[in-house]
């Protein structure tokens, strides 16, 4: 029924079909008194028109904002779809909100369908239709974001206050509607997803304003509408059903807890796992060699401490705008279940660093002093390619007790599968741990999801000349973003960018 909604929305808002009138006299305001001061509006490319089957002489009451002063009145012409008069009144308040600010309150509209024919005076009367009322009571706060697909928004989306933000279209509902545009000027059709305060006692009227708010946004002329409303501060809450942990890395639990920020885990290109919320504390190592504390706290997958600690120490290793700047040594972690009821942001402990706490990389640890180093698609084209790494000094070098060799099967930020072959320095004493690191180190450079490897090591230099295989699981042939899997089978993986960096170093 939402979809027959917009459908309807093709017709009486956004009337795409170009007819009589081409053209139709634009002016706002004071300009509207004097005829001289009226301008052509072309109906199919203006960035301000409404429509292309009628022109309009529209009054409207406003208020300059939902905390402004006394109401204003004044006149409003140009191009419109006056099919349906309410809806023709929507989408102007839509457009007037996003352009002036403007809060209209109620508006009359009388329409004709030849050039520049509306040279007629419109006055508000007693059936003037209502539009955005200031006075009523609904929603305090919603969520906003506007993105081209449904995952980024949920991402993205932030708090919006309904009163007092520009791009506010009402403060009765929340909404999140998917709406299909077309560029008036080069006919570029575009999805995008859309959450924010609105007006929305009917979806069609819901709908119109944010044809109008587009058509002076984007320059766009809008298609279909597929809207839902609710009535509760953040309704719309794109990530209600998600589990959600607060994210912070700083150098203390009371930093942490003073910055800490919303992760969606499945949809972070940080987050470090699915099923827990986690907090860690420890020590780490800079680049200049000094030790110092950290706290952090985010998503994690923690059926396995180790993995997980090994995981976030892996994801600091792979900073490439700051090569060796976290060695992570020394790894406390606490953990708790997000998807229980109520249990999303339940990372709010603080632990304290054990002496049994995991221990992550080992610099001081003997072992082979170089490995080949590659990043490729598969083993013929690493080896035709590799170089040497220096294990104890790489800024990227995840050990100095093995030479590892991996083949894995990674799930890419847009959902696609794909394989990737490596060969380096690492700390090989657990294979899964080992696993863990470099799933994290990828997941900072290139946002991939490690779902399976297979790994094999040794300990003299240069020895990692193994071809380990993947043992074959069935998996799909891509996957939403917003489902993110963890098959922790011996998991290795390294990054593109830093091959590069290897061979400058």
């Amino acid at each position: 029924m939402i979809l027959f909604t917009a459908i309807i929305l093709v017709a009486s808002v956004v009337h795409v079909v170009v007819s009589s009138p081409q053209q139709c006299y634009y002016c706002v305001e004071d300009d509207c008194e004097t005829m001289s001061l009226w301008i052509n509006q072309t109906c199919a490319t203006s960035q301000r028109s409404l429509g292309t089957s009628h022109c309009g002489t529209a009054a409207v009451r406003y208020h300059e904002g939902y905390l402004g002063g006394v109401p204003l009145e004044t006149t409003v012409k140009g191009c419109f779809d006056c099919t349906d008069k309410s809806a023709a009144c929507f989408a102007l308040a839509g457009l007037l909100k996003s352009s002036l600010g403007w809060v209209v309150q109620q508006c009359d509209i009388n329409c004709c369908n030849d050039t520049n024919c509306n040279t007629n005076v419109t006055i508000l009367s007693q059936n003037a239709t209502n539009v955005l009322r200031r006075d009523a009571f609904g929603t305090t706060s919603c969520y906003e974001c506007e993105e081209s697909d449904n995952y980024t928004c949920i991402l993205k989306q932030q708090s919006q206050t309904c009163r007092t933000s520009r791009a506010a279209l009402g403060i009765t509902h929340c909404s999140s509607a998917k709406v299909k545009t077309r560029n008036v000027l080069t006919g570029t059709v575009d999805v995008s997803f859309i959450r924010g305060c609105i007006s929305c006692e009917d979806k069609k009227s819901a709908c119109a304003l944010l044809a109008g708010s587009f058509k002076f946004r984007k320059h766009a002329t809008m298609l279909e509408c597929d809207i839902e409303c609710c009535n509760g501060s953040y309704c719309n809450d794109g990530a209600a059903s998600l589990s959600k942990c607060f994210h912070c890395m700083e150098d203390d639990g009371l930093s942490c807890s003073a910055r800490q920020q919303r992760q969606i885990c499945s949809l972070d290109p940080e987050s470090l796992g699915t099923t827990h919320c986690g907090s860690a504390v420890g020590r780490k190592r800079n680049q200049n060699g000094a030790i110092q504390n950290y706290f952090y706290r985010g998503c994690f997958d923690c059926s396995k401490k180790k993995e997980a600690c090994f995981t976030l120490g892996g994801y600091w290793k792979g900073d490439v705008n700051a090569p060796g700047a976290t060695t992570l040594l020394e790894c406390e972690l606490q953990c708790c279940d997000p998807n229980v009821i109520n249990g999303s942001y339940c990372n709010v402990e603080t632990p304290i660093l054990k002496p049994a706490a995991i221990t992550v990389f080992t610099p001081t640890v003997t072992g082979p002093a170089q490995c080949n180093v590659c990043l490729e698609k598969d083993e013929t084209s690493c080896s035709e390619n590799q170089q040497t790494q220096v294990c104890g000094i790489d800024p990227y070098s995840l050990g100095t007790t093995h030479c590892g060799s991996a083949v894995g099967r990674y799930r890419q930020s847009n959902g696609d599968m794909v394989y990737g072959f490596y060969r380096g320095c690492i700390n090989c004493a657990d294979k899964m741990a080992a696993c863990a690191a470099v799933g994290g180190f990828r997941k900072n450079v290139q946002k991939w999801t490690q779902l399976q490897c297979e790994i094999e090591c040794c300990t003299e230099d240069n020895c990692n000349t193994h071809t380990p295989r993947l043992v074959e699981v069935e998996q799909p042939n891509s996957a939403p973003r917003g489902e993110i899997h963890q098959l922790f089978r011996c998991t290795f993986v390294a990054v593109f960018i830093v091959f590069a960096c290897f061979i400058v170093c």
